[in-house]
Formats: C-alpha cells, sequence, structure tokens
C-alpha cells in the first residue's frame, strides 16, 4: 500500500497460484489432467474524502482497481460458472466462490464507499459498485450478475442506531431486467451477554454442481432457483468461558430441478434449525453443534449432523 500527497492510496499485489488436476477412470471423463500456474497481479486507487457539514461529517472514498490475470485452460472443481457477484467481491480481487483460487481474466472495478459520522460514531455505511470485464466474459448463468460484460449493480447499506443496534441490507440490480435479482435485508442486536439477528432474503439462485465442468452448454431453466425466507440466529453467553446459540431458516424449496410440489413452492417451511454449545478457556476452544437439514424431493430425505470441533491454542 503506497500513500502520495493529496490523501490519495494506490494498492498493489501479486500472487500465484498452482494447481493441479489427476483423473484416472475407466470410463472417459469431462474432466482431463492437468497442472497450470495462474499469477494475478492486482491495483487499486482509492482517495477518501472528508467532508464535513452541521449535521454530521462524512468521508467519500471513490475506488477504482484491475485484476489482470491470464484466461483459464481448464475448469476444475472449485471455480465454475456459478460464481455471484455481491457487495463483498466486487470489489475484491477475486470472485471465485473458493479462496484458494485464482480468478481468471481481465476486469475493471469501480464504486465508492460513504461512511457518516456523528463526532466520532459511525452512523452508517454505504457501498455501491460493479466490474468490467476486458476479456470476453466466460459464459455465465443471468443470476449470477456476471452474464454480460458489465457486472450487476451491487450495494450495501449498514444503519448503526447504536452501539448494540444495526440495520444492515444489500442487493444486486440488473439492468437488463431493470430489477433487483437479489436483495438481502436484516436486524442485529448484540451486547456482552446476548445477541440476536433477523434477515430476510429473495432472489434467484445459481445451483452449483461442482462435478459438471461443461457448465457453458447449461440449460438456465434448469440451473437456477427463485428462492425466498428469513433466518433468525441468536446466542447467550452463560459466563465468560460458555456460550449457547441457535437458529432455524424459514424458505421455499421450489426449484427449477424437481417441482413436484409447484402449488406449494411459494410457502415458508422449515428448512434447517440447530444449536450449539461453545467452551472457551486459555488453552483450547470447543463446539458441540447439532443441526437438521429439512432436505425433501426425489432421493432426499431430512437429515441430521452432529459435529464436535475442538481448537488448540496452545500446548502445554
Amino acid at each position: 500500500e503506497i500513500l502520495f500527497p493529496g490523501g490519495h492510496i494506490l494498492e498493489i499485489n501479486a500472487v500465484l497460484a498452482m494447481q493441479g488436476l489427476k483423473v484416472q477412470e475407466e470410463d472417459r471423463s469431462d474432466y482431463n489432467s492437468y497442472s497450470q500456474a495462474l499469477p494475478q497481479i492486482n491495483l487499486t486507487w482509492k482517495w477518501p474524502l472528508l467532508v464535513k457539514s452541521s449535521f454530521h461529517n462524512l468521508i467519500f472514498t471513490p475506488l477504482v482497481g484491475t485484476s489482470l490475470a491470464g484466461n483459464k485452460k481448464h475448469y476444475d472443481v472449485f471455480e465454475n460458472t456459478f460464481d455471484e457477484v455481491n457487495i463483498s467481491n466486487v470489489f475484491s480481487n477475486n470472485r471465485s466462490i473458493s479462496p484458494y483460487n485464482v480468478e481468471s481474466g481481465k476486469r475493471i472495478f469501480y464504486g465508492f464507499h460513504l461512511d457518516g459520522y456523528n463526532a466520532s460514531k459511525n452512523i452508517y455505511h454505504l457501498a455501491l459498485g460493479e466490474s468490467v470485464e476486458l476479456t470476453e466474459p466466460r459464459t455465465r448463468l443471468d443470476c449470477s450478475g456476471l452474464k454480460y460484460k458489465r457486472s450487476n449493480l451491487v450495494g450495501a447499506l449498514d444503519i448503526f442506531f447504536n452501539s448494540n443496534l444495526t440495520f444492515s441490507s444489500s442487493a444486486s440490480y440488473s439492468r437488463k431486467h431493470s430489477k433487483c435479482t437479489q436483495i438481502e435485508a436484516g436486524i442485529n442486536y448484540s451486547n456482552a451477554i446476548f445477541s440476536t439477528h433477523i434477515m430476510w432474503f429473495k432472489g434467484k439462485q445459481c445451483l452449483y454442481n461442482p462435478f459438471k465442468v461443461k457448465q457453458d452448454k447449461v440449460d438456465e431453466s434448469k440451473a437456477q432457483k427463485k428462492y425466498k425466507g428469513i433466518s433468525f440466529n441468536t446466542s447467550y453467553r452463560i459466563n465468560p468461558r460458555t456460550k449457547i446459540s441457535g437458529g432455524l431458516i424459514l424458505g421455499n424449496r421450489s426449484d427449477a430441478i424437481n417441482q413436484t410440489d409447484k402449488a406449494d413452492s411459494g410457502k415458508l417451511k422449515l428448512l434447517k434449525y440447530g444449536a450449539a454449545l461453545h467452551f472457551e478457556n486459555e488453552c483450547a476452544k470447543v463446539s458441540v453443534r447439532y443441526d437438521r437439514i429439512n432436505k425433501r424431493g426425489g432421493d432426499l430425505r431430512p437429515d441430521g449432523i452432529f459435529r464436535v470441533v475442538i481448537h488448540l491454542k496452545k500446548f502445554g
């Protein structure tokens, strides 16, 4: 990161990822064995500007960046045409759903962040941006927001009512269809002992099959679904070392692959619920969790998952 006179900031980083795939099957596979090195260089310019007013102060930060990498010759199980653009990755060097990949191709991204302050207290945060492919984009689904050279316009708005209560929202807007294809909004309350989060969501989702390679020939009507629902999560700290948490998700189960229950596809149903016990001391973190996922349709049946996770901080 380089700071220039006038407050201009230039961020520079380079990445080199190496990956390979070895296929051994009696029948012909969609995959081919390969190995490759994937270099990438990223440049981002930012210019935070302080604007003072009689009501509050705000920091307006425009930014422009570029991500430059070679085009991949192969698909792999971690990256596919169903990667989605959202506010967390439109300003990022990598849009892949996997943190282990380097994004292929060349693109620029631009937008701004806006933070409002009352004295030293942050009262809101607004972000807006999009990206443009500089190389021929891979065939992608419409619901990904990346089907065309210019991505969907994505944004996020957070309002901080006080140190405990926050409203958060994000959306992806398609100029092609003149509507939001994805939207989320929620309220979060937290203090030293108790926290709860409620979020409403709606949009279109790409159905991801990590073992299907020829995604450029996919039928969009069978590879994406509409979704909507609400999630609820809460936690309570029993003592400084012990905490319990739980949550549930209500949503629709309709999709383009299994629509045996079309008349009921718009109703919200209990999709997932679970609870956990967390313990922590100077040496380790221990979590015991149970989740119930109500999968239905075809050969799918409700499934329960029990996990015990032990994280050792130090030995001795």
